[in-house]
C-alpha cells in the first residue's frame, strides 16, 4: 500500500515526463515473462567502510526484476541482516527480491 505523500510524488514525475513511458510489443504481450537476477555481496563493504569495524561488516543485497526485456526493479543497498556464509547472504538477497516481486 502507498503513502500519500509517496502517490503524490509519483503523480508528480508522471505529469512532468508524459512522453517517457515502457513500450511493449503487442506481439509479445502473452509471451512476456518475469526474470529475477540477484547477487548478493558477503561482506563486501565496497569501500564504504572501515573493513575491521564489526557493525559495518554486512552484505549488499544487490537484484534487478526484469518484463521480458525492460528492467523494472533494480536494488543495491546494504543488508540490515548479518549474514553468516555466502548461502545465506543468497537466501537473503532472493528473499527481498520476492518481496518487491509479490
Amino acid at each position: 500500500m502507498l503513502h500519500k505523500d509517496d502517490l503524490v510524488q509519483i503523480c508528480k514525475y508522471l505529469k512532468g515526463t508524459p512522453t517517457r513511458c515502457l513500450k511493449f510489443d503487442p506481439a509479445l504481450v502473452g509471451v512476456l515473462q518475469v526474470d529475477c537476477y540477484g547477487e548478493p555481496d558477503f561482506v563486501g563493504l565496497l569501500n564504504a567502510e572501515h573493513a575491521y569495524d564489526p557493525v559495518c561488516l554486512k552484505s549488499r543485497t544487490i537484484y534487478m526484476l526484469m518484463l521480458g526485456n525492460y528492467p523494472i526493479v533494480w536494488v543495491s543497498k546494504l543488508k540490515q541482516e548479518m549474514a553468516l556464509s555466502m548461502t545465506e547472504a543468497e537466501y537473503i538477497t532472493l528473499y527481498q527480491a520476492m518481496q518487491e516481486l509479490l
